[in-house]
């Protein structure tokens, strides 16, 4: 048996109305960003057909501006197979500079989604927050900011 813990995505979480579920992360290098991974939970089949991201920039610790859109949707399709799962899947980024010690915010958006009780998305948890206790590379972002599971593939400028 085996358990996995993540944050329910209510239907104004990811339609731009409440950015109350953001991944926060700190840039430890100037680098650009290329491409995100991202874990989410499917309980039952929800109701969605894509999901893309926007980085935000901070303001005081919750998103600012819109900084970057992902430069592609994925398709509930492409992802779930069966109900009841975990799925990850890459967001893809047109070259985001993002600069050393800045904040900013990754943040969901599901079209065409809506949030059930029996059916719904959620955002997989870091657990145990982070993951990997000795030899990270903290370079690039600071793990222990966000409890969200995702991970950044970029290059440093």
């Amino acid at each position: 048996m085996w358990r996995v813990y993540g944050e329910e995505l209510k239907t104004a979480d990811v339609n731009g109305v409440s950015l109350r579920v953001t991944a926060p992360f700190i840039a430890k290098k100037n680098y650009v960003l290329r491409a995100s991974r991202v874990f989410f939970i499917a309980v039952g089949d929800p109701a969605f057909t894509a999901i893309s991201f926007k980085i935000y920039s901070d303001r005081g610790g919750t998103p600012g501006a819109v900084l970057a859109t992902s430069t592609n949707s994925t398709l509930k399709a492409d992802i779930m197979t069966e109900d009841h799962g975990i799925y990850s899947f890459y967001q893809e980024w047109d070259d985001v500079n993002l600069r050393v010690d800045e904040t900013y915010h990754l943040v969901p958006f599901v079209s065409g989604y809506t949030y059930s009780d029996t059916s719904l998305l959620l955002w997989k948890l870091v657990w145990p927050s982070p993951i990997y206790r000795t030899n990270v590379d903290n370079d690039f972002n600071d793990l222990t900011t966000s409890p969200y599971e995702f991970s950044l593939v970029g290059s440093r400028l």
